[in-house]
């Protein structure tokens, strides 16, 4: 259960980081009107992957036993992989600026 441990913990810089540049760039390509640039949806949908990678072996964890220390370990894991999934609906609707705002 440690390695599995590990590979839910490991990652979690890398997703902070990358989310934080998804972000910004994100919102440069909202203030300029422009849409988000095929890079950033690969990097959103990258993120995600990850992200739902970390969430099964979380699960797999918690099946085993082992509990996250805090309820809100629940809540915001729900809200990113929800907050990554949104973009995805507003690819063919909606303006550039509001394209790129979402992401």
């Amino acid at each position: 259960m440690e390695l599995l441990a590990r590979l839910h913990t490991l990652p979690g810089l890398v997703l902070v980081a990358g989310l934080a540049v998804l972000a910004l760039m994100s919102g440069v390509m909202a203030v300029l009107d422009r849409p988000p640039m095929p890079s950033l949806d690969f990097a959103r949908r990258v993120l995600l992957g990850i992200i739902v990678a970390e969430a099964a072996i979380g699960l797999v964890l918690t099946l085993r036993g082992a509990e996250p220390d805090e309820w809100i370990h629940w809540l915001y894991g729900g809200i990113i992989i929800a907050a990554l999934l949104v973009p995805a609906t507003l690819v063919t609707n909606g303006t550039p600026r509001s394209r790129s705002a979402a992401l």
